[in-house]
């Protein structure tokens, strides 16, 4: 990853992981979409301008591997992988 990746990385805190039924999100940076994307591509939810402690609601998912994709105004994206139990 890069190091603007890797900066934004550190401005985004997430958890638990594994998830169970709640993802808890602290932004510390103007995080302007939130999305998670399964394993096929597909996004499975979505926000714009989400609150800087936000928390997603994960009962839905099936269990597996997904990416918690943030991207800014400027359209510099960070992705993190979680696991749902």
């Amino acid at each position: 990853s890069s190091a603007a990746s890797d900066v934004y990385k550190r401005q985004v805190e997430t958890f638990p992981n594994p998830v169970r039924n709640e993802m808890n999100i602290r932004l510390h940076e103007n995080v302007s979409e939130i999305s998670i994307i399964n394993n096929l591509g597909e996004t499975m939810y979505f926000e714009s301008n989400p609150s800087s402690n936000h928390t997603i609601s994960t009962s839905s998912l099936s269990s597996g591997a997904y990416y918690l994709n943030f991207r800014d105004k400027k359209g510099v994206l960070c992705n993190k992988l979680f696991i749902k139990q």
